[in-house]
């Protein structure tokens, strides 16, 4: 899913940056959409079957997925953003056995990344919240008190009844995390963990043999970015070692 353009005359955002090179970006997509006709041609792609869906002007994070949403068939749908990547394996079969076993329990299952790790501790912390990881479902998982959009699973049924269901906080041109997460954090923070019931936001909590938590994604820098051949040139490693 490619966002469209949003071009202004004012200072860009963190979150809404102002693409200067629209044209630039168009390539992109058209370069994105070859590549995933590559298995028409017979020809071999890390991006065959897959489908590029743009969008007109200026949808947000919230309404792409949305849009998205129309295009999947399936039961669960797996959400991962342009800037984020893998820096670890996980057990996906095992997440969605999980998740078909108690759908009216687990709903959303996020993945551990370095700004969640030690998320008990966070939530005891700023607000005398008591967490704690469970494998009563089947994975590992934390409850979250916030829906992230960071790389998550997700019930396709919940994303349409409740997310962007009738009465949804979630509008064009905004963020899931900034509308429903607010909501959601302040509801389970004024009525207790017995609210987070309706959510069912978890996130999947591996741990090594010291119990510490290990993060799955990690955020990539766009403007900091370097290619394998790139780092190569530089005397690096081809790819970043990650020590968690």
């Amino acid at each position: 899913m490619a966002a469209g353009v949003c071009l202004q005359g004012r200072r860009p955002t963190t979150k809404q940056a102002r693409l200067e090179e629209a044209d630039r970006y168009h390539q992109f997509i058209e370069r994105l959409r070859e590549e995933s006709m590559a298995s028409v041609h017979g020809k071999s792609s890390a991006f065959v079957g897959t489908h590029v869906l743009s969008l007109d002007g200026h949808h947000g994070f919230g309404f792409a997925v949305k849009a998205a949403l129309a295009e999947v068939k399936t039961q669960y749908v797996l959400v991962v953003q342009h800037d984020q990547e893998f820096i670890a394996g996980f057990d996906l079969p095992a997440v969605l056995e999980t998740m078909s076993r108690h759908p009216e329990i687990v709903k959303y299952v996020g993945l551990s990344s370095v700004s969640t790790l030690n998320y008990d501790h966070v939530m005891r912390s700023k607000y005398g919240l008591s967490l704690r990881c469970t494998t009563e479902f089947g994975v590992p998982l934390m409850p979250l008190i916030f829906f992230y959009d960071k790389p998550h699973i997700c019930s396709t049924t919940h994303y349409r009844n409740t997310i962007f269901g009738p009465g949804s906080s979630v509008r064009k041109g905004e963020f899931i995390e900034e509308t429903l997460g607010v909501a959601q954090r302040e509801d389970i923070l004024q009525n207790g963990m017995d609210a987070h019931a309706k959510y069912g936001t978890f996130q999947l909590d591996y741990r090594d043999e010291h119990d510490r938590q290990l993060a799955v994604v990690r955020h990539v820098n766009g403007r900091a970015f370097l290619s394998p051949e790139q780092r190569v040139a530089k005397g690096w490693t081809a790819t970043l070692r990650f020590v968690v």
